[in-house]
């Protein structure tokens, strides 16, 4: 049986347009040596999902990377001549959604599954799985915040003039040796005013409404936007050893 050029040709073509295709859909983590504490720079991922997410590194904190569509976040222990270099310099180790602000009085539902390595450290400083981030003069407004002296225990967290310290617990939660599933709904208003809830395995855990962030001139960014990281951001602990696993993260604006 002959095959003619022509049909060995249009065979190609759908071939390489496939192939193309497949690649396109796969997630990636791009320029993962490029990773720094320039949003951006490097260690950026992409999915269909979620499009393009920017990555940040710093202190100890690794580019992210991939586990097959599960992403992996890391800040192993530092070598012990950097420790005194490292010692004062957050570990970072985050995807932004730099390219999906989140915008004043809107919904947004944020959808992720979450856990903390079961070989994690015990942490004694700030750690941070997500956060929303308003302007760099604050602490994060909102997010999930792993408790000092524990691995896995933490809460969600907001912030306001009134809890600008330590920032408001709104409910406690248990990361476990599992990915956990968490569906996020909320609406930051301009004039604060603000609703979350929070479901976690599809069981409602937290129903808040109040003030969360700050007015000021000065908050802000992007058009007075506010931006969507997660992964591993945390105080320096160059002599431990932490990792986070997300996977299926999506951030979509309710219509």
């Amino acid at each position: 049986m002959k095959i003619n050029s022509i049909t060995f040709g249009f065979c190609a073509i759908i071939f390489l347009l496939c192939g193309d295709t497949a690649f396109a859909e796969t997630p990636r983590i791009e320029n993962p040596s490029g990773c720094a504490s320039k949003i951006g720079n490097g260690g950026n991922y992409y999915s269909v999902a979620t499009g393009r997410l920017s990555g940040k590194c710093q202190g100890s904190g690794l580019t992210p990377s991939l586990n097959g569509d599960v992403i992996v976040f890391s800040a192993p222990s530092t070598e012990s001549q950097l420790i005194k270099l490292s010692k004062n310099t957050n570990d970072r180790s985050e995807l932004a959604f730099s390219r999906n602000l989140i915008q004043y009085n809107k919904d947004y539902i944020f959808d992720f599954k979450v856990q903390v390595d079961p070989n994690s450290s015990v942490t004694d400083n700030f750690f941070y799985l997500m956060q929303i981030w308003q302007s760099p003069e604050y602490s994060p407004i909102f997010g999930l915040r792993i408790d000092r002296g524990t691995q896995a225990v933490g809460a969600f967290v907001i912030r306001n003039k009134e809890n600008h310290i330590a920032g408001k617990r709104l409910v406690r939660v248990e990361m476990s040796s599992k990915l956990k599933n968490y569906r996020i709904y909320m609406n930051f208003g301009k004039n604060l005013n603000s609703h979350i809830r929070i479901y976690e395995d599809s069981r409602l855990i937290s129903d808040w409404s109040g003030d969360v962030g700050y007015l000021s001139e000065k908050s802000g960014n992007r058009n007075n936007s506010l931006i969507l990281k997660f992964g591993l951001y945390k105080g320096p602990e160059p002599s431990k050893n932490f990792k986070i696993y997300f996977k299926d993260v999506t951030l979509t604006e309710e219509s």
